[in-house]
């Protein structure tokens, strides 16, 4: 069988303030299809919580029944948090006068990072670890990992692009430090 190279994943466009990259996330199909049920599951075992705190009135009990139902609220926006971003989330990476912007999208939603341009040095392809645990395990497993390049902002290496393959990361590099004061180097 002959083998078709694959296509690029990240694509440029042209953004409300300037052009951007957007760089899909790494999918994960076991977390996208494996989360959903551990979600059902969850939510049925915290509504009974619930259902049992709150309607057949364990007075002595409410206040460890808070705290665990504080915990596992956050467990489960998290979980969801995670399942949308291996499902549906991207990284856009912008430049913007004097600032390269990098945002986390999930649906419209989520943070923007700046990083002044003067600040940012040796744009580079960043080899990503071998391995699925390498680096922080859970972070690599659940979010997909440190991504296939870096630069060194002050005394800090900020990573990005962890839907991207280090064949691709070149191209990336290229149309990011196209014209900008980045300093390039090989990796």
């Amino acid at each position: 069988m002959r083998m078709q190279p694959p296509a690029r994943r990240s694509y440029p466009r042209e953004g409300t303030s300037g052009p951007e990259i957007v760089i899909p996330a790494h999918r994960n199909w076991i977390v996208i299809l494996v989360l959903p049920l551990w979600l059902g599951v969850w939510s049925t075992g915290l509504a009974g919580v619930i259902r049992s705190a709150f309607l057949d009135g364990r007075g002595p009990e409410m206040p460890l029944v808070a705290v665990w139902l504080t915990a596992a609220v956050a467990g489960l926006g998290g979980a969801v948090y995670t399942w949308l971003w291996n499902a549906i989330g991207r990284e856009i990476v912008a430049m913007r006068p004097g600032v390269l912007a990098i945002r986390r999208d999930v649906a419209g939603l989520g943070w923007t990072r700046e990083y002044d341009l003067v600040d940012v040095k040796n744009l580079r392809v960043s080899p990503v670890p071998p391995g699925p645990f390498a680096g922080k395990a859970s972070a690599h497993f659940w979010l997909g990992g440190p991504g296939a390049i870096a630069f060194d902002y002050g005394a800090r290496t900020v990573r990005f692009g962890n839907g991207i393959d280090e064949a691709e990361a070149p191209v990336v590099v290229a149309e990011i430090g196209g014209g900008s004061r980045f300093q390039r180097t090989a990796a």
